[in-house]
């Protein structure tokens, strides 16, 4: 039988991964009663930040979060919309040394010494995910 995580347990699932890739400042709201709606679930801070809103598969991210979604991202901050499903793709964001910068094309994309990687989890401010916004 198969048992469905909770939000709680998917969180702690991604900060533990995190933890294990080097990642020291992780910052995560406990109480949010008196924080503004929407903040994004994590921050992560190593030698680039990302901002995540972690969702389970079937969710969609509320009004307010879109907005602070958009909000950083249009700042020019790396920043996700991470579903249970994307644990690979977050292995590969947080497991390299990445550059995140942006393309002639005006694409965000992570770069290392020999490689670039698009994640399709990248949230693209005005548009969503990067798979949802190239559909």
């Amino acid at each position: 039988m198969l048992v469905e995580m909770t939000e709680k347990q998917w969180q702690s699932q991604v900060i533990e991964l995190a933890r294990m890739l080097g990642w020291e400042r992780i910052y995560h709201t406990f109480n949010s009663r008196r924080s503004q709606s929407g903040f994004p679930d994590l921050f992560v801070v190593r030698d680039r930040a990302i901002a995540a809103e972690l969702k389970r598969r079937g969710n969609r991210p509320t009004r307010d979060q879109v907005a602070w979604l958009n909000a950083f991202a249009a700042a020019d901050f790396e920043v996700y919309l991470w579903f249970e499903d994307d644990l690979d793709e977050i292995a590969t964001v947080l497991g390299k040394r990445w550059k995140f910068e942006k393309t002639i094309d005006g694409q965000r994309i992570l770069r290392s010494e020999l490689t670039s990687y698009m994640p399709q989890s990248l949230w693209v401010a005005g548009k969503g995910r990067a798979d949802e916004a190239r559909a």
